[in-house]
């Protein structure tokens, strides 16, 4: 069955702060700049604005305004008299933030929310030859941690394994991805890679983190902020940018699974169960989809969503990335932005500020031919991965 919200509620504002690295900074600096960018971008004065929503990461510094900023924050340093809303997510991806203010708008619990995403990356790497010796692993980690599995990473590394033998493919191919994002960047002001594009080469020579990922197969870490502005399709209408519509959204809250950590086929079974729900809330398929904006923490990230949602058949999605069928002019542009190997980590903010930009053709050098409906798929996907449809018409 179609959402019933289809088409109801738009997107009308998209704003980034700068993307540094080893910033020293305030994360809220950032959130200030992005916030007010997506308010200009949209034409919405701060007396409007009456919903807040955002979602942060539980662990590392926990200090309001420098490592995480909440609504409370935002209320308060942009001084929004009128926010009657918000939501402060601990679980999930950005996109369950967006979920959120979607729903609120729709129920009339506010009529214009703004949503962001403020990562912050340390000034200072770690040491890790200062870090203590482990000396106790309770729970499953104990099956894991002490054979030196211990890092999402490695996770992925060997489910990516997993995968290369299992089809019998090379790793190589995944260098047509990462080149693609790495091109991409260098069209997007708002990319940590805008200046710095990558060659073959240099991805052979890449070095290895955990076998076979080298380190840029891994998305960077960044001191950034994106915010994006929903309201209702009605008041989009009136407003200056062309908005671009909500279609349908899925979410997952598990993998199911019994194991120590996401193996490959909680990949398969997370991705597949989320576009499928996706494509019957939206009366959509990925047939119609004119990009897809598909979540790259760590490349094969990409693969495992282009299977899962369809747009190829399982084992074929390296083959996929070949031949110029991701470009922006190929079969199915993706990650038209950078993504975040290109762009920096945005937990899916970029993905989706870059859907709402293509839909409303407002994407520059980047912008993809005929983009009717453009997919976004975040999580890895695994744990709390999601999908959403934007669309031109509602």
């Amino acid at each position: 069955m179609t959402w019933t919200g289809k088409g109801k509620l738009a997107f009308t504002g998209v704003g980034f702060s700068p993307i540094e690295r080893n910033s020293t900074r305030r994360l809220g600096e950032f959130a200030e700049i992005a916030i007010d960018n997506a308010l200009k971008d949209s034409g919405i004065e701060r007396g409007e604005v009456d919903g807040l929503a955002t979602f942060h990461l539980d662990g590392g510094g926990q200090r309001d305004g420098l490592d995480l900023v909440s609504p409370d924050y935002v209320m308060s340093s942009l001084r929004l008299p009128n926010v009657r809303w918000s939501c402060d997510l601990r679980g999930g991806m950005v996109t369950s933030a967006v979920v959120q203010a979607a729903l609120a708008v729709l129920g009339g619990a506010c009529e214009c929310a703004v949503v962001w995403r403020a990562m912050g990356q340390p000034a200072k790497k770690v040491d890790r030859a200062t870090l203590p010796a482990l000396r106790y692993v309770a729970g499953p980690a104990k099956f894991s941690e002490p054979w030196g599995c211990s890092t999402g990473i490695q996770w992925h590394a060997l489910a990516f394994r997993r995968y290369l033998e299992q089809f019998g493919l090379s790793r190589d191919k995944l260098a047509a991805l990462v080149l693609a994002s790495r091109f991409n960047a260098t069209l997007n002001e708002n990319a940590i890679f805008n200046d710095r594009p990558l060659t073959a080469n240099d991805y052979r020579d890449a070095r290895t983190v955990s076998d076979p990922l080298s380190l840029v197969d891994c998305d960077m870490p960044v001191h950034a902020c994106a915010a994006i502005v929903i309201t209702t399709a009605e008041r989009a209408r009136s407003l200056k940018r062309p908005p671009a519509y909500l279609a349908g959204f899925s979410q997952n809250t598990s993998t199911g699974s019994d194991s120590l950590h996401y193996s490959l086929a909680d990949y398969f079974d997370v991705g597949r169960r989320t576009a499928d729900r996706l494509w019957r809330e939206t009366g959509l398929q990925a047939g119609d989809m004119s990009g897809a904006m598909l979540y790259d923490g760590f490349a094969p990230s990409v693969v495992y969503w282009l299977e899962g949602a369809g747009f190829c058949e399982r084992g074929e999605g390296l083959d996929f990335l070949q031949n110029g069928n991701i470009a922006l002019g190929g079969r199915l542009p993706v990650n038209t932005f950078g993504g975040s190997l290109g762009q920096g980590r945005l937990h899916g903010m970029g993905h989706l500020a870059e859907a709402v930009l293509q839909v409303s053709r407002r994407a520059g050098p980047r912008q993809i031919r005929a983009p009717h409906a453009v997919c976004v798929f975040a999580g890895s996907p695994m744990y709390y991965g999601s999908g959403m449809v934007v669309t031109a018409e509602p």
